[in-house]
């Protein structure tokens, strides 16, 4: 029983962890991506730079963030 649950955990390690590595990396960049095109459009549709620097910092917080979280979905519970 115990073998099987080494071997388990394994698996997880093995598969689980980099997927959920991968899924948080790119959203992160999907977030960083999005930050950049609503800006370039915010400021050719004449939206005051304020709110345009509010949502790039809005974002690059999210997207930090996503890295953080990919980041110690990598290095979890062995």
């Amino acid at each position: 029983m115990i073998e099987d649950l080494s071997q388990i955990n394994s698996l997880l390690v093995q598969f689980i962890k980099p997927a959920a590595f991968a899924i948080f990396l790119m959203m992160a960049v999907f977030y960083a991506v999005i930050s950049m095109v609503f800006s370039y459009h915010w400021k050719t549709y004449g939206l005051n730079r304020f709110s345009v620097w509010k949502a790039q910092v809005i974002y690059l917080l999210v997207s930090i963030s996503l890295l953080v979280v990919a980041a110690s979905s990598l290095s979890g519970i062995q």
